[in-house]
């Protein structure tokens, strides 16, 4: 859409490098994918699910980097590097995107967040921006409903704050996850004697409508 960019690879990470014309503004642009979530829910012994509850009522989630295990493709979130599921220690960790972004971060003058524009993205930026700002004080949320150079060009004219209000609402529904999803689908695996059954995000709640229609 711009230009035919050129690509870096550092620490096996890719990074496009394109050149965007808006009228008199120049944009150089690093760009590089965060692959979505770089934190979850701890899967820790901490409290109940990763989430603690104080005795003032107030509620403390847990989080760790996201790995994924190269030899059963499954992904964790706990602080060791050896797999929970396969024992493997061959595992790939988000601290390696941290990483490359902070050291882009430092080199330019501000940094664009352009992750989906709904909760899980609002998170994703909020995430990043934690990891970012230390570092390059400048970062921006940018969203985009299309991907077109139109669209694209609008939203760096339109930089915005990240959104906390979509952060938590997302923080309260992986919470009601970890608590009602995760519990509900250790029943299922106990009552139907497999690990393939699971109560997510979708069936949980469509579980307690056939429930209360019973």
């Amino acid at each position: 859409m711009f230009s035919r960019p050129s690509v870096r690879v550092i620490n096996k990470v890719p990074v496009y490098e394109t050149i965007i014309v808006d009228g008199n503004q120049i944009y150089v642009l690093d760009v590089v994918a965060s692959k979505g979530h770089i934190v979850d829910l701890t899967l820790e012994d901490i409290g109940y699910y990763g989430i603690k509850v104080e005795d003032s009522g107030i509620i403390k989630p847990y989080y760790d980097l996201i790995k994924k295990c190269l030899d059963c493709n499954k992904t964790f979130s706990i602080t060791s590097d050896k797999c929970p599921y396969c024992g493997s220690t061959n595992v790939q960790t988000a601290q390696t995107t941290i990483n490359l972004l902070r050291e882009l971060a430092l080199s330019v003058d501000k940094v664009f967040i352009a992750s989906d524009p709904d909760t899980e993205g609002e998170k994703i930026a909020y995430d990043l921006a934690s990891f970012l700002s230390p570092y390059n004080s400048n970062v921006y949320r940018i969203t985009y409903h299309e991907i077109t150079k139109k669209a694209i060009l609008e939203a760096l004219r339109n930089p915005m704050k990240i959104n906390t209000n979509l952060v938590m609402s997302l923080i309260v529904r992986r919470i009601e996850d970890r608590w009602i999803g995760f519990t509900l689908s250790n029943l299922l695996k106990t009552k139907f004697n497999g690990h393939n059954h699971g109560a997510g995000r979708v069936q949980t709640p469509v579980l307690g409508w056939i429930v209360d229609k019973r």
